[in-house]
């Protein structure tokens, strides 16, 4: 299930009803069917009509603020960019790729690192952990 609000409602999807539903986000009042009949649901997000020249101004609005994944504006109206988990930044600060480099945080200041643990161990260490998962929480996801 999949929930968001935006204004005075609360909305939601229900993934076996293959439907959009909404209600009063005070009184849980007024449940409304917005839209039915879709497949694959997996989750619902609500944003705010926004002024096109609001829109221009925004830094990640003109070719996603150069970033190749993830755009993110900051509160001094310049932006950076991020990655999907299964990617890094790289040297450019801009352009996501797969590798062992990562960045760290050093006095304050964006610096590669190589990784010294290779992608096997990682993957190794994550089975160990969902199997430790799997056996003290049992049906957790």
């Amino acid at each position: 299930m999949g929930l968001t609000v935006l204004r005075d409602h609360l909305y939601w999807i229900d993934r076996q009803q293959q439907m959009i539903e909404r209600v009063d986000k005070l009184t849980g009042e007024g449940r409304t069917r917005i839209q039915g009949r879709i497949s694959y649901l997996t989750s619902i997000h609500a944003a705010e009509e926004i002024d096109p020249q609001e829109f221009a101004s925004h830094p990640c609005s003109r070719d996603n603020g150069g970033c190749s994944h993830i755009c993110i504006a900051k509160g001094d109206g310049t932006s950076t960019c991020s990655c999907p988990m299964h990617l890094v930044l790289l040297q450019d600060l801009l352009h996501c790729g797969a590798g062992t480099e990562k960045l760290v945080r050093v006095d304050g200041k964006m610096d590669r690192a190589k990784s010294k643990t290779s992608w096997k161990k990682i993957c190794w260490r994550l089975q160990k952990t969902l199997n430790w998962l799997e056996v003290h929480r049992p049906g957790q996801p």
